[in-house]
Formats: C-alpha cells, structure tokens, sequence
C-alpha cells in the first residue's frame, strides 16, 4: 500500500498547480472582464464584419479624421491598462486585507498561494491588455480583402492573436531587463518611437496619396512606444529618489483632493504622476466623446472609426470603476445594474418622432390605388401615347435593403436610367417598393423627382445629385447616441434626449454636404408628398416603404396613397395609426422601414381608439421590412393584380382599353450576393440549443426569396393576357458573369461607405450588361415624340 501510494503525491501536487492556474486565469477574466470586453468586440466589430473593415478603408481617406483616430487610440490603450492596472491594485490590496483578518498580518507575499489571484495575474493582465488593443487594429489591416489580394481570415487572425500575446510576455521581459541595465537607452527608444510617429503622421497630413499599410507602420511605432513606456513606468516606481515618489511624500503631507481619490481606490501615492495622466486623458476622451454625441457635425469631422473607440474607452471607464466599488464594498454591483436594467427598466424610450400638424388628419385624403390609377393612365399626354401604340411600358421598381449600400445603389440605378432617358423614365414609372436601405435609395430619388417638379429650371442630373447625398456619413452620430445616451437608458429608461433611430432620422435631414444645387429633402412633413390634388399632370410615383409591426409580424406600409386593406392583404396602413394633428418627416417614414437591430430600435406608435366610450391607447411598435419582405415585391403583386382588376370592372372603356395595353415592367435592384446558400453540418449542441433561432433567420432571408418568385410567377402567370417582364438589375455579379471569370469583392453594408467602396460601386453601374440592356429597352424621346404627334 505504501509503496503503491507514494509515486502518486507529485502527481496530485503538479495537477493542483495547473488546476489552480486555470482557475485563476478564469477568475482574471472575470475581475477584468470590462476592459477584455471592449478588446474582444473590437475583434467582433474589425475582424469579423465588412462594415468594420470598411471603417478601417474609410479611415485611410480621411486625412481630417487622422488625429482623431490616434488620440482616440492612445485614450484606449492607456484608460484599459491604467484602469485594468487600478482594478489590480484594489483586488490585491482586498487580498491582503483579508490575509492580515484571517491569517495574523501575514502579507500576499509571504504566501500567495492562497489567493484567488496571485500577483502573476494582477501585474501582468493589464499590460496584455493594453498590448492587445493594438494587436487587434494590426491584425484587422491584414483583413482589409480591397488590400490583400488573400486577407487573413479570422480564425488565423486568432490564432497569430494568442501567439502574439505570448511573444509580448517574452519581449516584455527582455525589455524590463534592458531597462533595469540600461534605462537611458530605453528612454530614448520611446522618445524615437514617438518622433517617428509625429514626424510621419505630419508628413501624410500633407500628402493626399494615402496607403493602408503607413497606417500599420504607425500602430507599431505606438505599439512599441507604448511597451518601452510601461517599463520605464516600473524603473521609475521602484526608484526612491524618482519625481514620483518625491511627489508622493509631499501628496501625502499636503492630503490634496488627488490622493484622497487614490486613497478612496487603494491606488499607491507614488502613481500620482501617472494617475494625475490618466485623469486628463479621462477629461479629454470624455470630452471629444460628449461633442460626438451632441453635435451632428463634430461627429462626422471625426468619423465612425475614432468614435468606435472613443465609445468603447467612455463605457470601459465606466465598467472598470463599477468594477472598482464592488472590489471596495464586497457587492457585485454589476449584476445590480443588470437586475435594474432588466425588472426596472420600464419607461419607453422609442417612440417613433412626430411633429404637429396645421390640420387634424393629413393623411386622411389620400388618393386609393384606383383613383391614382385611373389620373395616371388618362392624363393628357401619357393618354395620348397609350392610344398611339400597342403597348405602353409601365414600371415598378423593387429595391432591396442593405442600409447605406443599397440606398446608394438604388438611388444610382434610378437616377442613371432618369438622366439616360432624360425623363422618360419616370413617366413611365408607377411604383418604387423596398425596405431598409431600398426604400432610403427609393425616397432619395422619390424627393430629387419632387425637387425637379417644384424647380424645373434646375438641369442637375439625377445620378449626381443622388450620389453626392448618399455618399454622407450617417452612421457616426447613430452610434454616438447607440453607444451613448441609449447605453445608459438601458438602466434607467429614461429618455433624455432622442435615440439611436431619431439620430438617423436627423442625419438623413441635415447630413447632406452636397456640392449638388438639388438635394432630397428629407426634412419635409410627409404630407408634401401626398397624393390627393386633381392634378393629375402632377402625379408623383407611388412610394411604398415596408415596414414590420413586431408584436405579430403583420406587415405594414408607409405609402402616399391609401394602404386599402383589401387591396394590399391587411397590411397595416401606418399613417393611419398616428394621433390627430400629428405627422412625420419624410425621414422617419423611411427609416419606420429601416428599423433593423441592433443599430435602430422597434419604434413606438400609439394608436388612440374609443373602446365602448372610452379612450383606449394600443402600442404599435414597428422594425424593418425586410423582416417580412426585403424588397416589396408582396405590394408590387398586389398592386398589379387590382389595376388588372381595375380594367376588368372598370365602366370606362377608354380606360379599359388603356389599361389593356399596360406593359408591366418590374425592376428588381439588388445588392446582395447572389447564389444559394450553403448548406453545411451542424453541431449537435447547437442543434439542440439554437435550432429555433437558427430556423428563423434561415426564414426570414427566404420570405424575401419566396416572396420575389411569387411574382415572377405572377408576371409568367398574366402574360398571356398582359404584356409583362422582370428585369433584374443585381450589385453582385450573376451567375451568367461569373461564367466569364469575373470574381466579386464583398461590398460592406452600413450607414457609411468609404471612397473605395464607393468608387467600385460607381464602376460597377457604368458597366452593369442588365442595366445597359434595360436601357436599349426603354421607349426613346423620339420615340415618345413620335407617338405625341400621332395622339395628336
């Protein structure tokens, strides 16, 4: 027995050791869980998403944007190592409180064993961290897919990630032996790493040629600069004689406001230097971070990448003195403010954005899809050309979303085949449908058609003037208040300002730094757009933007003309929701379309009904179309079925006869790649946790699916009867393309696009063979001329 039992004591003593290290390292994760979690949705937001890789492109254009960014990085990198290296002070001095109660005054040195976190993990955690928020940027460089011909993919960035982490602990201590043999040397390494960066970002502030990879070159400098820093910072703490601890004796004596702070958060006197840093770098981040959220046009100056990480320091300021005062007072205050988020949080603060109107219901004399047919067929002049020929082309545009990428694309689209046709476009066309980011693409070009009506004297071509106002950046001032007020209304719910939607609403209306004398108006009361004059010669397009009421998933509509329940299969009429006197800008009626989380929240319309004489409210909150329908193709079908019907029950015979002759033309603009989507094993565990989830987001990228070939064969199904066609006007490349080698590059979709981006997208449309095609289909103004003398 004994010679049986003794070769196995080493053994439980060696896997005691590892079990304790992996025990602490899992505690260390937790105790400074704040600023590891700023570092691993920076990999979320820069690795694993085109938006976040487009930001990074975006950022290489924007000379203006460049200080920011980098004072944007310093406030990061040095508020997580400082505030990591605060926490790490306070959990080893509540360690050694707790030793010097229970073990008789015995120090964490003496015997660290028996602490949760050992000084191995408290000294060292914070430095990793801070190396690893410029590891992160460094290797998102490698990502870019416009730069590399082969980008790193994730997983391996990953992986160089952890291997690089290692690296910097064996670096780390060479470093810290140089330091202790030779500080001077040391010293003057951070001084020329520092030289070299101001000199080269100087030099590039001049220079407008700029390259992904001088962006690199500084994030080392800084890099290297910054590991040089944390080493000398230790040599000159451990030195009696330095300032600091000369200054410390002298905090000490005098008992000034900054050593009763740091004495608050048992944060050692001779850090006053460094501490009285970081209080600065707190005031400025904080400050920049606060001008981004109240002020529209600072925050586009700065851009969405410096803001990025403006906001992720300001909330790891946050998390971190949190985590400070449940060290100091032994309470997870973390999981208490989680609990009020959740049981307590029960104001609303997203409601949809109103505004009052000089009459009691604007929308209530709407034209119905009827009427507006019947003045659209028998005006003057488009009458006339209907009698003159056999066949009159009549369009419908759907436009899929995809935020800023489809709105670009969409409004390009329209605006090419306007300018192209010189106006023969838009009399022929009758609808534009779409959802999220097709309904902002739709609307742009919807407003620039209201704008040419009102001032025909302005000859501005349609592409230009669309493109130079969806070029803006909406997405900075969205996030501002997304990662700023709407953060904190988490807690405590109330709305101190408007919300994240709101602020995308406002970007949409004052945004628009536009070289272009015609612009969208986005701020107009969606009653400017309203058809319900007789004048049918001035008849505005049918706009349709698709929304979805997320209590039952019923869709909804936001349209200039009455949304019939009969004629549009219960969609929910949105505008009739809305209280007496009250109307919306022409931009939240778009973005009541747009709504698709987490970026913009369901947004709130209560509905005043009397319930057996008495005044009920019912709540409507509505998210993005495309939840139902991602390019309104359901509309457009139901919208051709009536006006077949039309001419079927109509008494008219002219307009019967006109509407015989109708051409329909359905003009689908996408902008996501196309093909099937690939089916692949999966996991048994996430089968059995996930399938439900899994299942509705396989459904809701085939409801649009569905609901586009239930139109194609809608058209297939009417052709014998009426003239029909689709025209397919795709971003990507098809599937006929591909076939002769031609190879896409992924288009990022946001609320803003960089330069590249959209200098890809210009030179796609120019050489798109289906919108081409589509052209030399349209009627010519010769040809409309033609026909004009002949109704004549």
């Amino acid at each position: 027995m004994t010679h049986g039992a003794s070769p196995s004591a080493p053994q439980s003593s060696f896997f005691q050791r590892i079990l304790a290290i992996i025990s602490s390292f899992f505690k260390s994760l937790w105790l400074f869980f704040p600023a590891l979690l700023f570092v691993v949705l920076s990999m979320a937001v820069f690795w694993m998403i085109g938006q976040g890789k487009d930001l990074i492109v975006a950022f290489t254009e924007n000379r203006k944007a460049r200080w920011f960014f980098f004072l944007a990085l310093v406030f990061w990198v040095y508020l997580t190592w400082y505030s990591s290296r605060i926490v790490a002070y306070m959990k080893k001095r509540q360690q050694e409180n707790y030793l010097a109660e229970f073990s008789a005054g015995a120090s964490l040195k003496a015997d660290p064993k028996k602490f949760a976190l050992p000084p191995l993990f408290l000294d060292n955690a914070p430095r990793i961290l801070g190396f690893g928020c410029f590891l992160v940027l460094e290797l998102a460089i490698f990502q870019v897919p416009l730069f590399n011909k082969k980008p790193l993919s994730g997983l391996m960035a990953f992986v160089i990630f952890i291997i690089g982490i290692i690296l910097f602990g064996l670096f780390d201590r060479r470093v810290a032996r140089l330091s202790d043999r030779n500080q001077m040397l040391v010293r003057w390494l951070f001084r020329g790493c520092v030289l070299a960066f101001l000199i080269i970002c100087g030099i590039l502030t001049i220079d407008k040629n700029q390259s992904i990879w001088w962006l690199l070159v500084l994030l080392i400098l800084l890099h290297f600069a910054f590991l040089f820093a944390i080493n000398l910072r230790r040599k000159v703490l451990e030195d009696p004689t330095s300032k600091s601890n000369v200054a410390a004796r002298s905090v000490i004596v005098s008992n000034n406001i900054f050593y009763r702070v740091m004495n608050t958060f048992w944060i050692p006197a001779k850090e006053i230097n460094y501490y009285t840093a970081f209080v600065i770098f707190i005031f400025a981040g904080l400050l920049l971070y606060g001008l981004s959220i109240f002020n529209f046009r600072f925050s586009v100056l700065i851009g969405p990448l410096p803001f990025v990480l403006l906001a992720f320091t300001a909330l790891l300021a946050v998390g971190n003195l949190v985590t400070s005062f449940s060290i100091k007072y032994s309470v997870n205050f973390h999981l208490i403010l989680i609990l009020l988020a959740v049981f307590l949080g029960l104001g609303e603060t997203h409601r949809v954005k109103t505004y009052p109107s000089a009459v009691a219901h604007p929308y209530a004399n709407r034209l119905n899809l009827d009427t507006y047919v019947s003045r659209w067929v028998n005006e003057k002049e488009r009458s006339a050309e209907i009698d003159s020929g056999s066949s009159y082309p009549i369009y419908f545009v759907l436009a899929n979303g995809g935020a800023s990428r489809s709105g670009y694309w969409t409004a390009s689209v329209l605006g090419l085949l306007e300018d192209t046709t010189r106006g023969i476009f838009s009399r022929h066309l009758l609808c534009l449908s779409g959802a999220s980011g097709g309904s902002v693409g739709n609307a742009t070009f919807f407003a620039l058609l209201k704008e040419k009506k009102d001032h025909p004297t302005e000859d501005v071509a349609f592409r230009t003037a669309a493109a130079d106002f969806l070029k803006n950046d909406f997405l900075t001032y969205t996030l501002a208040r997304m990662l700023g007020p709407d953060y904190f209304q988490y807690i405590f719910h109330i709305a101190l300002m408007d919300d994240r939607a709101a602020a995308l609403e406002y970007a949409l209306e004052r945004g628009c730094d536009c070289e272009s004398p015609m612009k969208p108006h986005f701020e107009n009361n969606f009653s400017h757009y309203i058809i319900q004059n007789a004048d049918s010669s001035d008849l505005l397009p049918i706009l349709c933007i698709n929304t979805t009421r997320m209590q039952d998933g019923r869709p909804g509509l936001v349209m200039n003309i009455a949304a019939s329940e009969n004629i549009f299969n219960r969609r929910v009429d949105v505008l009739n929701l809305l209280e007496p006197g009250k109307e919306i800008h022409l931009s939240t009626a778009v973005i009541l379309g747009a709504r698709f989380p987490y970026v913009s929240p369901a947004g709130r319309i209560d509905q005043l009904r009397t319930v057996n004489g008495k005044e009920k409210i019912t709540p409507h909150y509505f998210v993005d179309g495309g939840y139902f329908d991602n390019s309104g193709a359901g509309v457009v079908q139901e919208m051709i079925r009536e006006i077949i019907l039309l001419g079927k029950k109509t008494a008219d015979l002219k307009l019967k006869e006109r509407i015989r002759k109708l051409h329909f033309v359905v003009i689908h603009v996408t902008n996501s790649p196309l093909g099937d989507a690939s089916i692949e094993q999966v996991a048994s565990i996430k089968n059995d946790l996930a399938a439900p989830l899994l299942t509705l987001a396989g459904a809701y990228d085939q409801q649009t699916t569905v609901n586009d070939g239930r139109l194609r064969y809608f058209l297939n199904d009417i052709d014998s009867s009426y003239r029909s066609s689709y025209e397919h006007i795709p971003l990507y490349y098809d599937s006929s393309e591909r076939r002769i080698g031609k190879m896409d590059t992924a288009y990022a979709m946001n609320w803003f696009i960089s330069d590249t981006t959209l200098k890809r997208m210009k030179v796609r449309l120019d050489n798109n063979p289906h919108l081409s095609r589509l052209i030399l289909l349209m009627p010519s103004r010769a040809k409309m001329q033609l026909a004009n003398k002949t109704g004549n």
